[in-house]
């Protein structure tokens, strides 16, 4: 997919594009990148970050790739608007929802089995 911006175009970061921009080249390189996890403790790619929780990308993806590049403007392109909101914008589930969750997640598991 070919993406062209002008002179007058911006990032949600306020960052100004010229030329053109091979956007999927650019994921393809993004996806390779590796940052240490401060969630798991290890290193983990760009592509990890961008499709870990059920294909959306990790709450803290903007707080750990920010340094690295302008990683909002890039998910903003990846995901909808109301993924967008689901991911970064909805409070974290509790504690206990978490548990329960995972809980139900077992039992379905053993189920199948």
């Amino acid at each position: 997919m070919q993406e062209k911006t002008g002179s007058n175009a911006t990032n949600p970061e306020g960052i100004r594009s010229v030329g053109t921009v091979d956007f999927d080249k650019a994921i393809d390189t993004l996806d390779g990148l590796e940052i240490r996890c401060r969630k798991l403790g290890h290193q983990v790619s760009f592509g990890y970050c961008r499709k870990e929780s059920r294909s959306l990308p990790c709450r803290r993806t903007l707080d750990c790739w920010a340094p690295i590049f302008p990683v909002a403007m890039v998910l903003q392109r990846l995901i909808s608007p109301d993924e967008w909101k689901a991911c970064f914008e909805a409070p974290p589930p509790s504690r206990i929802d978490r548990i329960v969750e995972r809980i139900d997640a077992a039992k379905a598991l053993q189920e199948e089995k």
